[in-house]
């Protein structure tokens, strides 16, 4: 796998809009669309490029609070934990992490009720500490990639 700035370049292209033609993303480049479509194809399979989706605004959807759960899971108890978790309603990212708690949950949920019946089922796994997010001032801000 060689990367070089033609390889960059289409990787730019596709953090600011994944949708765009390969002709489009040609011209921006200074490539022919089947040479993007091919280069594409070996991001891909280099597993540099893991799939493409649509960012929701799940406010919109009737989603409007929004917390990261830290959670101290036991090493014994980190399968168990990981299998529960799967059913968590508006549970979108989960992060392992270093430092006092080893798992962070990210969700988007209806109202405190939820995040009541969450924290509920958390603490039969160890030691917990809730954030609500109060803002987002930067999100999903994209990497400008340099070769």
């Amino acid at each position: 796998m060689h990367l070089d700035e033609l390889h960059i370049a289409i990787l730019n292209e596709l953090q600011e809009n994944y949708k765009l033609s390969n002709a489009e993303i040609g011209r921006r480049v200074g490539l022919t669309a089947p040479a993007v479509s091919e280069r594409i194809k070996n991001l891909e399979k280099w597993q540099i490029i893991k799939g493409y989706k649509a960012i929701i605004d799940f406010r919109l959807l009737d989603y409007p609070e929004k917390v990261m759960i830290g959670v101290n899971v036991a090493s014994s108890y980190k399968k168990m934990f990981l299998k529960k978790i799967e059913e968590f309603e508006g549970l979108t990212d989960v992060f392992r992490t270093t430092g006092n708690y080893c798992y962070f949950l990210y969700f988007n949920l209806r109202g405190t009720p939820g995040l009541d019946r969450i924290l509920e089922k958390l603490e039969s796994f160890g030691q917990t500490v809730t954030f609500s997010i109060l803002s987002q001032p930067v999100e999903n801000k994209k990497i400008k990639l340099k070769v």
